[in-house]
């Protein structure tokens, strides 16, 4: 068993090395050899010899024949102080190691040297030239020449600043030169930086060089302009505010608009809670959701008798709400009635009663007093009494119209008629019917033109108007005359020329206003300033609003600007006052910068080596200022002389 192991473990060596063996037999056999290298070569200048050659790739080595090498000759070498522009024998000596071989020929003689790029003999420095060793080519030739180098010039480095320059003043820089063992070194003028002025020429500017002080104001004006996002508008109840910026340098002001005030508008008027209370609303037509209202009363007024007048006192009229009841403010008149007697209740003698004023004994009248509605007289009756007295009614007729009537008996009637011709509407009060007919049944309706006085017992109701109480005549035909009456103690008294159908009736507040024109009521708030006023005319006799107007708001009235006027440097401030409201307004005027102007008097070119001036003056208000101009330094023009073979060559500044 211990042996066949040993075997075995042999056995695997033995395939190992086999397999090691085609692998390196493989990778050699892939080898080209592209890198080979000659390792030795046996040959001679005469003889061949073996070339050995070894792959550094794969590390093969093999040899091959290598054919005889050849003599390689030296330049060789002439007869002492014999050059190639002579005929000449020359030797010449192989230079491979061990072969001492020699061989002579005879050389034409050559046109020239041939010289070869030479060797430097002396190095050239910056300020001397230097030396170049040529030697000639030709094949046995000892001819040398010598040629100049020129020199390099200083190689001057990139400066180190000695003397800052300023704005004004010129500065210096030092340059060395970098060649070895080279201490040469030359002074430059540093250009002075000349001011720089940072900042808008609308603004004073200062100079930003460190250590300069120097300023220079402003040369130009501002460039205002509406800084929309900081700005605010004026609205009805505010004031508002226009900020202004300098659009160059940033510098600003603000200018302060008052409020606008309320614009407002009237809307459809509404009833109030109360009765004849009118509201009349306001909006603003501004948008700013500001609202007012105005409350007035659309009151139908009509005159009626607060204290009934006398034949000896005045009586007062007042006018009064047909509505509500309300009184009118100051409407209260006096009127006067000399027939508003107060009757004693008479006395009557030969059929005619007699009447006596309790108030004054002095007034008397006579009448025909009669309980009925007709009654029968004769001429010589209605001559000799004042009246006659039917029913309630009574009838006064002159003594020119009775002389119209013959002699004999008449029938005079005042009576409320039920038959009265159709007028087209509906009769509100009683309607009587006066007559007159003679012994033989024939009416009497005309007088000649005399007039005859009539007065109807009417009562006052609620909402009458004393001032619109008229008679009216109604024709056979039912057309209707208007004839004026007037009421005191239960009588509306006309005169007529004729006798027909009459009753008392009243205008309505329309006709009234279309006859006599509307009863104004004004009432008013005045605009002020920012506060819109309003007119409201009302009819205090029908109602109807006739105007109702917006007074827009007056806007202030501003007086003379007082203040500051603004200058080249500061603004200006100017205030006005209102001459209605003492509202003020402030105007910001911006200052308005210099005009400068050169001063040529006052200026001074510079030079190379001195620093100048510029002298401005300001054309408004006399102001100066100079800016220094820095020195120019030298502009130096360059001169360069080349170098020689035998002169070194310079640069003049």
């Amino acid at each position: 068993m211990k042996k066949r192991g040993r075997k075995g473990l042999i056995g695997l060596l033995l395939g190992a090395c086999i397999l090691f063996a085609g692998f390196a037999f493989s990778a050699c056999a892939s080898c080209e050899h592209p890198n080979a290298e000659l390792s030795s070569n046996t040959a001679t200048c005469t003889q061949e010899g073996v070339a050995t050659y070894v792959c550094p790739d794969c590390g093969e080595t093999w040899t091959e024949t290598s054919l005889a090498l050849g003599h390689l000759w030296d330049n060789g070498t002439a007869e002492d102080g014999v050059l190639c522009t002579q005929a000449r024998t020359v030797v010449y000596t192989c230079t491979r190691e061990g072969c001492e071989a020699v061989k002579e020929e005879t050389l034409a003689a050559a046109d020239a040297h041939q010289l070869d790029e030479g060797e430097v003999v002396k190095t050239a420095t910056c300020t001397e030239p230097g030396e170049r060793l040529h030697k000639c080519t030709n094949d046995g030739c000892t001819y040398t020449e010598i040629s100049k180098i020129a020199a390099t010039g200083h190689k001057l480095d990139g400066g180190t600043v000695s003397k800052e320059p300023t704005c004004t003043a010129t500065g210096e820089k030092t340059y060395r030169c970098t060649a070895e063992g080279c201490s040469y070194s030359e002074v430059r003028t540093v250009a002075a930086l000349g001011h720089d002025f940072a900042g808008a020429d609308c603004e004073e500017r200062r100079c930003t060089h460190a250590g300069c002080t120097e300023t220079r104001p402003a040369t130009a004006q501002h460039t205002y302009v509406k800084d929309e996002a900081a700005s605010q508008a004026a609205s009805c109840d505010r004031a508002g505010t226009t900020v202004m910026v300098c659009s160059l340098c940033g510098d600003h002001y603000d200018v302060t608009e008052p409020a606008l005030g309320h614009t407002m508008v009237a809307g459809e008027p509404v009833a109030g809670e109360k009765d004849c209370e009118t509201i009349v609303p306001y909006t603003c037509a501004r948008g700013c959701g500001h609202t007012t209202q105005e409350t007035t009363y659309t009151h139908t007024y009509v005159k009626t008798i607060k204290t009934a007048a006398t034949c000896l006192k005045e009586g007062v009229m007042h006018e009064v709400c047909s509505v509500c009841g309300a009184v009118k403010a100051d409407s209260e008149v006096s009127y006067s009635d000399e027939t508003a007697h107060a009757w004693n209740d008479g006395v009557t003698e030969g059929g005619i009663t007699t009447y006596t004023c309790t108030l004054n004994p002095l007034h008397t009248k006579t009448a025909l007093v009669s309980t009925e509605q007709s009654a029968n007289v004769t001429s010589e009756q209605l001559k000799s009494t004042d009246e006659v007295s039917l029913g309630g009614a009574e009838i006064a007729m002159s003594k020119e119209a009775v002389d119209t009537l013959g002699g004999g008996e008449y029938t005079l009637a005042a009576e409320k008629a039920t038959d009265v011709p159709d007028i087209g509407e509906e009769l509100e009060n009683e309607v009587y019917s006066i007559t007159l007919t003679d012994g033989n049944n024939e009416a009497v309706t005309e007088f000649d033109g005399h007039k005859v006085t009539i007065r109807l017992p009417y009562t006052l109701q609620e909402g009458d108007n004393v001032d619109a109480i008229y008679i009216a005549y109604i024709d056979e035909n039912g057309e209707i005359e208007e004839i004026v009456g007037t009421y005191s103690n239960g009588y509306v008294t006309f005169t007529t020329t004729h006798f027909s159908f009459y009753t008392v009736r009243q205008y309505t507040a329309a006709q009234m206003c279309e006859k006599h024109g509307h009863a104004i009521s004004e009432s008013s708030t005045a605009a002020t300033c920012l506060t819109d006023g309003f007119i409201l005319r009302i009819c205090t006799r029908c109602g109807q609003i006739l105007e109702n107007r917006v007074v827009p708001a007056l806007g202030h009235s501003w007086g003379e600007a007082t203040g500051k006027e603004a200058t080249c440097t500061t603004a200006g401030t100017m205030t006005k006052t209102c001459t209605r409201c003492d509202a003020t307004s402030v105007v910001i005027t911006p200052a308005y910068g210099h005009e400068w102007i050169a001063d040529a008097g006052n200026t001074v070119a510079a030079t190379c080596t001195t620093a100048g001036k510029e002298a401005y003056t300001c054309a408004h208000c006399g102001d100066t200022y100079t800016i220094t101009i820095a020195a120019l330094g030298h502009a130096l023009r360059e001169t360069v002389t080349q170098p020689t073979c035998t002169e070194r060559g310079f640069t003049e500044y």
